[in-house]
């Protein structure tokens, strides 16, 4: 019995060579985008967790304290900032740090705290940068940040907003637009899905939390589009801008924690 064809040919060199070289073609079209996707999934997966950590926590707070109305820190909502005392300011932080002392601190396990007043440089966070420009956001207001037993990096503060502009001409006649009204407005966490590591940017890592002052609810970072108003529409809109892409975290919530193909995905 023969155990081998000796007319079996074997592949040439050429023909090895071709096959590698469309392989290595073949998967330079298609790991990218594997591996885009696979990133997408890994961070709804990571925001929906962090989001139901911290929900935890406030539905804990609320089991011992009573509805969010009753802990003494909404009442920052449309509190003036522009021409606010020292005092007011102080008071403002403070509400945070209660905020942070009756809801975060007893309800989720804390292995880093760098305590509060600090921004993102003070604890040597690179970051958050907006997508679209790749800009570093220097404005990030003073919070209480500290860093989850799984990594999370996050800030317990208050994030204000701008409701009136005024817009005049420099000495070049350049127009030069500056805020003239604004105000704090609700207690916000900052999240960091994977903490320290990069790419530290709104919309792929870096999402916004809030405690909403209307429904004293914790809920993802939106607003009320109207009514009549296509919301997806609406926040896919916003989240493909740089100023709009604090919401990007909410239209992945709208669409049942998963990144849809028209995600903008810089």
């Amino acid at each position: 019995m023969k155990i081998f064809n000796k007319n079996f040919g074997a592949f040439t060199l050429a023909e090895v060579l071709i096959t590698l070289g469309i392989l290595g073609v073949v998967a330079a079209i298609t790991l990218p985008s594997v591996v885009s996707n696979h990133k997408k999934l890994e961070t709804a997966v990571r925001l929906k967790h962090a989001f139901a950590l911290f929900s935890n926590a406030f539905r804990q707070a609320e089991s011992e304290y009573g509805n969010a109305e009753n802990w003494g820190v909404t009442w920052v909502y449309d509190r003036e900032q522009t021409n606010a005392t020292s005092e007011e300011r102080e008071a403002v932080v403070n509400a945070s740090e209660k905020l942070y002392q009756i809801a975060i601190k007893p309800n989720l396990k804390i292995v880093k705290d760098y305590g509060s007043k600090k921004t993102p440089n003070d604890i040597g966070y690179n970051g958050p940068i907006s997508p679209k420009s790749g800009k570093k956001n220097d404005s990030a207001p003073k919070a209480h940040w500290f860093v989850l037993e799984n990594g999370i990096l996050a800030a317990v503060g208050v994030a204000d907003k701008c409701e009136e502009y005024e817009t005049h001409v420099d000495e070049e006649e350049n127009p030069v637009t500056s805020c003239t009204n604004r105000k704090y407005k609700n207690l916000t966490i900052w999240v960091d899905i994977n903490g320290f590591r990069g790419p530290n940017t709104y919309g792929k890592d870096f999402f916004i939390m809030y405690l909403n002052s209307a429904t004293n609810k914790f809920d993802m970072h939106a607003y009320n589009p109207g009514s009549g108003v296509d919301h997806r529409r609406k926040f896919l809109d916003e989240c493909n801008t740089d100023s709009g892409s604090q919401y990007c975290g909410k239209l992945i919530e709208l669409d049942g924690w998963q990144i849809k193909d028209d995600y903008p995905w810089f």
